[in-house]
């Protein structure tokens, strides 16, 4: 399990189990990000983890319907397991989806630029994804989230592209009345153009102190080949 989120999987595996009465053992899940794809019916039919291990997805206890024959990134409680034909492959517990959208120009963004509070918990490079969790100060209010793509450069001397992005929060000044985690991914197989060997991240988001904080990580296309 990925270090960073283990916290909160031991957290949401206690809320389970201290429910129950009887002997029932909730199964030794993982909570981890996954890129899913759909099959035709809008069902995930196959995961993708973020050290690049594909898996069939034996069952979905989820019941998440999505786009059909297309790709999501989620956040889910799952177990590698058998089946009765000795199949490997996913079951999947609880899923969620990750606020993944492309990066936009900040002139496609017609209602301006939105940089409402968050507090970074942690952020690291996954498959073909710069991963965030964060924290969001709430009450009643839908929250919106997206990335603003300030300025991408590529020198194929070198061999690197820097991407400089700015992390959109529009709070609908909703109270601050409580946290909640939020999931988010930047996908960046758009900036693995031919003869970029390593990607330079940098992303700026406002705390709730009202101060810009940057976040920083590289991220080699290789460990992206079989997304491309």
């Amino acid at each position: 399990m990925n270090g960073r989120i283990q916290s909160f999987a031991l957290l949401l595996l206690c809320l389970l189990t201290a429910c129950s009465e009887d002997d029932y053992h909730y199964p030794s899940v993982q909570l981890e990000f996954l890129t899913a794809a759909t099959g035709s019916d809008g069902t995930i039919r196959q995961v993708t983890t973020d050290a690049g291990d594909t898996w069939p997805v034996l069952t979905d206890r989820s019941a998440l319907r999505t786009t059909p024959d297309s790709l999501l990134r989620v956040v889910s409680n799952y177990l590698l397991t058998t089946d009765a034909s000795g199949r490997q492959g996913a079951e999947l517990y609880a899923v969620n989806k990750a606020v993944a959208p492309f990066p936009k120009p900040a002139a496609e963004f017609k209602q301006g630029i939105k940089t409402d509070g968050v507090e970074l918990i942690s952020s690291w490079m996954g498959h073909g994804y710069f991963n965030l969790v964060l924290s969001i100060k709430q009450q009643s209010k839908t929250h919106r989230l997206h990335f603003v793509e300030q300025e991408v450069t590529s020198d194929l001397a070198t061999g690197r592209c820097h991407l400089s992005l700015l992390l959109y929060h529009d709070a609908d000044q909703d109270v601050e009345a409580y946290s909640k985690r939020a999931y988010l991914s930047v996908p960046l197989t758009p900036y693995l153009t031919p003869g970029i060997t390593q990607v330079d991240v940098s992303l700026t988001y406002t705390d709730y102190q009202s101060r810009q904080q940057t976040v920083t990580a590289t991220y080699l296309p290789t460990d992206a080949s079989a997304l491309r």
